[in-house]
C-alpha cells in the first residue's frame, strides 16, 4: 500500500492563499502635524519633479490648506475608531465640493482607499488608489508606497499581471524591501501558471526571512511548488523544516511521510508514521492500514496484529475484507494462530471465492484442529477461485490423514498429483500410505515423467557446457 503526495492534498490552496493577500494591505496614510508640515514646505508647483543635491529625485506640491487637513485629520481619527462609514461620507463631501487641488485630492483619495480596504472592498480600494497614483500629486515616499499597496490588492483581486507590475515598480525603488512582497509576487505566479517565477520568488521570500525566523507560509509555498513538479529531493529540506518548526501541525508530518515515500527512504517513512500514530494524527483508515502493513514488512508483526484489532474495534479501520485478511497475515507472521482464526473467518466470508477459506483451513492445520481444517479447505474447494487447487488438495489429504481417514486421504493426495507444484509433494504422501497399491500405476507414472525430466534437463545442460567450451576455443584462437 502506498501513500502518495496525492492522498495528501499536496497543493494547498493557492487561490485561497491569494485572497489572504488582504492581509498585508495598509489602511492609508498616517496623518500627524508633521506630515502635514512636510506637506506645506513642499509645496511650490503641482506635480513637478526635481532633483535634490543628494541625487534622490523630490516632487514639489500644492500646498495643503488648514481646513482640508482639518477634514483628513477627522476622517482618520473616525477610522481609527472604526467609524469607516462617516469617515467615507466627509472624504466624500470634500472630493464633491469639487475645491481641492490636486495634492489635497490625491491625499482624500488616498485616505477613501484605506477606508475601502478595511472594509474588504478592494476593487473601491484599488479604484481611489489608482486615482492618487495617476496624478502625481503625492509625495514620492508616499506614491511608492501606495504603488505596493495596489500591487498587495490586486493580488487580493485575482488580478495578477497588475499585481505585478505594481509591485516590481516598488521593489525597483524601495530602499528595503521585506519578504511579504515576494511571497506575494509568487503567488501571482503561480496563479498565472507562471512556475519558475513563482519558485523563484517564494524562496527569495524564505532567504530574506530565515535569518530571523523560518515563516512557515514560505516555506509552504516552496515546498509546494517543488512537489508539483515532482522534485521530492529538493522539497525534502522545507518539509523537515516544517515538522521541526510546526510540530503540532498534521499536514507538515503528513507532507514529510509522503516525500520519504517517493524517495523510497523507508526506514525514514516508517519512523515519521508511527510518530504520527502516537501524535493522534493518523485519522483515517487507509493511513493507518499502511503503518499496519509497514509493521508486518519490518518483522513487528505482533505490534500489527494489536494495533488494527484496536483500530477495528474503534470503528477507525474499516471491517473490509482487505483489513480483516491483513490482521489474519499480522497474527499468521506472529505465529499467534488461534488470533488469525476470527479475523480470516470474517474475510472468507466476505469474500467472492475460496482462497480465504482454504488459508483458515491451513490455520487450522498449525493449531493441529484436523476436523476444522477438513471442512474449511473442503468449503475452499467448493467456492472455487483459488490460486493453487493443488496445495488445496494437498493439505486436504494432511487433515485426513490425521484424523486416519486414510481412503479419503489418499483420494485427495491423488487429485493433487494434477498439478505441477504438488505433484512430488502428493506422490510421496501416496507411496508412503498406499499399501493396497491402488494407486501404484499413478505413482509409476509420475516417477517416470521425474526421470524423464531429469534426463532432459542433464542433457540440456551438457549441450550448454558443450557450447561453452566451443566458444573458451574461439577465445583462445583468436588470442
Amino acid at each position: 500500500m502506498k501513500w502518495r503526495i496525492g492522498n495528501l492534498g499536496k497543493v494547498a490552496s493557492l487561490a485561497v492563499l491569494g485572497a489572504a493577500a488582504a492581509m498585508f494591505v495598509i489602511a492609508g496614510p498616517q496623518l500627524s502635524g508633521k506630515s502635514s508640515d512636510m506637506a506645506k514646505a513642499q509645496a511650490r508647483g503641482e506635480g513637478s519633479e526635481s532633483t535634490s543635491g543628494s541625487g534622490r529625485r523630490t516632487r514639489r506640491l500644492e500646498q495643503l490648506r488648514p481646513q482640508v487637513y482639518k477634514v483628513l485629520t477627522e476622517a482618520q481619527e473616525l477610522m481609527e475608531a472604526k467609524q469607516n462609514e462617516q469617515a467615507k461620507r466627509i472624504l466624500q463631501n470634500a472630493i464633491n465640493r469639487g475645491d481641492l487641488n490636486t495634492h489635497e485630492t490625491a491625499l482624500v483619495q488616498q485616505l477613501l482607499g484605506g477606508l475601502y480596504a478595511n472594509d474588504g472592498n478592494y476593487q473601491q480600494a484599488a479604484s481611489y488608489w489608482e486615482k492618487a497614483v495617476n496624478s502625481q500629486a503625492l509625495p514620492l515616499g508616499t506614491e511608492i508606497t501606495l504603488r505596493g499597496q495596489l500591487g498587495q490588492v490586486y493580488v487580493a483581486l485575482g488580478q495578477y499581471r497588475k499585481a505585478i507590475s505594481y509591485i516590481n515598480e516598488w521593489i525597483r525603488v524601495a530602499e528595503a524591501v521585506p519578504p511579504d512582497t515576494y511571497y506575494l509576487l509568487a503567488l501571482a505566479h503561480y496563479n498565472l501558471k507562471e512556475y519558475d517565477a513563482a519558485l523563484r520568488n517564494a524562496l527569495e521570500a524564505h532567504n530574506r526571512s530565515k535569518a530571523a525566523k523560518i515563516e512557515e507560509k514560505y516555506i509552504d509555498l516552496v515546498s509546494v511548488l517543488y512537489l508539483q513538479r515532482g522534485r521530492y529531493r529538493d522539497a525534502l529540506p522545507y518539509a523537515e523544516l516544517g515538522v521541526a518548526n510546526f510540530t503540532a501541525q498534521k499536514k507538515w508530518w503528513a507532507r514529510l511521510a509522503a516525500i520519504y515515500n517517493e524517495l523510497k527512504m523507508e526506514k525514514q517513512y516508517f519512523a515519521i508514521l508511527e510518530m504520527m500514530y502516537r501524535q493522534n494524527m493518523l485519522d483515517n483508515s487507509a493511513q493507518i492500514e499502511n503503518l499496519a502493513s509497514l509493521y508486518i514488512t519490518n518483522d513487528t508483526p505482533y505490534k500489527a496484529g494489536r494495533l488494527l484489532e484496536r483500530e477495528i474495534k474503534a470503528g477507525r479501520v474499516k471491517k473490509s475484507k482487505e483489513n480483516w485478511e491483513l490482521l489474519a497475515n499480522a497474527w499468521s507472521a506472529a505465529r499467534e494462530w488461534d488470533k488469525a482464526i476470527r479475523p480470516l473467518q470474517n474475510a472468507a466470508a466476505l469474500s467472492s471465492d475460496g482462497e480465504l477459506y482454504i488459508r483458515l483451513g491451513q490455520t487450522y492445520l498449525n493449531d493441529d484442529d484436523w476436523q476444522k481444517a477438513e471442512s474449511n479447505i473442503v468449503r475452499g474447494l467448493d467456492r472455487g477461485g483459488l490460486d493453487n487447487e493443488g496445495l488445496a488438495w494437498l493439505l486436504l489429504g494432511i487433515a485426513r490423514y490425521n484424523q486416519e481417514k486414510t481412503d479419503s486421504a489418499l483420494e485427495a493426495f491423488a487429485r493433487a498429483t494434477d498439478f505441477d507444484e504438488t505433484k512430488v509433494d502428493a506422490k510421496n504422501w501416496l507411496k508412503s500410505l498406499d499399501r493396497d497399491n491402488r494407486y501404484a500405476t499413478l505413482i509409476a507414472r509420475i516417477e517416470q515423467e521425474e526421470k524423464f525430466k531429469e534426463i532432459e534437463e542433464r542433457k540440456k545442460q551438457l549441450e550448454e557446457e558443450q557450447q561453452q567450451d566451443g566458444s573458451d576455443e574461439d577465445d583462445q584462437e583468436q588470442g
